[in-house]
């Protein structure tokens, strides 16, 4: 049943109160809008630093052994991600903890947030 002046397929018009508290759409359910305490948690992954060549940005390498399905050989599964490093304290070889953020520039959406273990340096 199609209110007045709304189309069928259009878009919700959500009407909102006080920021932080609830929402209605047309339809009449509430939604809570999120505020500083139910935020989602952001994800983190441990990994290398495998390249620091770049002005306050790190390329990381994290690993995970995934089993095959059929065979149920392990396998690597290594996924590289750019890292924000503010600091330019990372260096190669570092084991740190990343996580995710907004978009810093068209590759960059994790940022480090703490080494965990320093690379021996020869």
């Amino acid at each position: 049943m199609a209110q007045r002046g709304l189309s069928p397929g259009s878009e919700e018009r959500v009407k909102c109160s006080i920021a932080g508290s609830e929402v209605t759409d047309r339809f009449g359910s509430i939604k809570t809008t999120m505020s500083d305490t139910n935020k989602k948690a952001r994800k983190t992954r441990i990994g290398s630093v495998v390249s620091n060549k770049m002005d306050k940005s790190v390329v990381v390498q994290v690993e995970q052994l995934v089993q095959h399905s059929f065979y149920g050989k392990f396998i690597r599964r290594r996924v590289r991600y750019m890292a924000a490093d503010p600091d330019d304290s990372c260096k190669i070889g570092d084991r740190v903890l990343i996580e995710e953020c907004r978009p810093l520039s068209k590759n960059k959406r994790w940022r480090v947030r703490s080494i965990i273990e320093e690379a021996v340096q020869l």
